[in-house]
């Protein structure tokens, strides 16, 4: 089975500029509503609608879509999942936490977005690290770092909105860790299976994800 035995693509090209302005004003529109009084709990109750228009209008912009695209999907949602079961009822590997009700449907006490998040992560960290580095250990370690950056960012956000809660208050050391391992893995088997990719959205995608998170960072400031 080979990664480019097909040149089939879910949706044309040509609608990406589209995909990322409708990418831009949710974010936009989520930031403003998201620190709003009044308004917020509405906007993080919406979060997971958010999360699953996101990755849909990166996904389906994959090229090629086969059946080696499909089982890294399946892979990085089922280690996704695994990883943060495991988190929620036995502390391991990332630490004590919880996720609350705001973010949906929820499998033993995992909302089932979260691993479409692993997924959505890893796919567009590969391929702007796929992009922009040379050689597998290169793209797998620029990846995984890749990861830990957005999750330093992404543990403030979602601790502010009550998304998740850790009985330390804050992330400990090992969440980052744990998140570097396993997103090494995830990786590895992105590098193995998803040989050719060319998706411009992901790239934007990881763009606008970094200029919300900091946009609600600032906004926390400014309160």
């Amino acid at each position: 089975m080979s990664s480019s035995d097909s040149s089939h693509v879910l949706i044309s090209p040509r609608y990406a500029s589209f995909a990322f302005s409708v990418l831009l004003i949710s974010h936009w529109v989520g930031v403003i509503g998201l620190n709003t009084p009044g308004y917020n709990q509405i906007f993080e109750n919406l979060a997971a609608i958010n999360l699953l228009l996101s990755f849909v209008l990166v996904i389906i912009f994959q090229k090629p879509v086969n059946l080696n695209f499909i089982l890294f999907c399946a892979i990085a949602f089922a280690a996704g999942m695994a990883a943060e079961i495991c988190g929620v009822n036995s502390g391991l590997p990332f630490g004590v936490y919880h996720y609350t009700s705001k973010l949906g449907i929820s499998l033993a006490g995992v909302p089932l977005i979260i691993g479409l998040n692993w997924v959505l992560l890893s796919y567009v960290c590969g391929i702007v690290a796929k992009d922009y580095t040379n050689g597998r250990w290169q793209r797998i370690l620029a990846a995984s770092l890749l990861m830990v950056a957005i999750d330093l960012l992404l543990e403030g956000f979602a601790i502010k909105h009550g998304f998740w809660l850790w009985e330390t208050q804050s992330p400990p050391i090992s969440n980052f860790i744990s998140w570097f391992l396993i997103s090494m893995g995830i990786q590895w088997v992105f590098y193995k299976l998803v040989r050719v990719s060319v998706n411009k959205t992901a790239f934007r995608y990881l763009f606008v994800l970094f200029i919300f998170l900091l946009a609600d960072r600032v906004a926390l400031w400014l309160h």
